[in-house]
């Protein structure tokens, strides 16, 4: 649920997440509107089935390879310099 989404994000200094129908809005790429921050699965809305987890999942890790090569300032050990959010709330 949303509520639980922001609860799982609140202690990791996210902030100012857009949210739209209780889902974090992600463009084609899966990045938010924070620059560096990246959503996919469930936490980004319907439908909630593992084909759309792991394709939006290969999306963010090819977009977020994409932004470290173009901000390689960011990308030195001990620096998270992305963030990604996929979940799937089956169990």
């Amino acid at each position: 649920s949303l509520s639980d989404s922001k609860a799982k994000l609140s202690g990791t200094g996210v902030k100012n997440l857009d949210y739209a129908n209780n889902k974090i809005v992600v463009n084609s790429k899966m990045e938010t509107n924070v620059p560096g921050i990246y959503a996919c699965g469930d936490i980004t809305g319907a439908p909630y089935q593992i084909y759309k987890a792991v394709y939006q999942g290969a999306t963010a890790a090819q977009s977020i390879s994409e932004y470290l090569k173009n901000n390689s300032w960011l990308a030195f050990p001990g620096m998270p310099a992305s963030s990604s959010f996929c979940s799937n709330s089956d169990k």
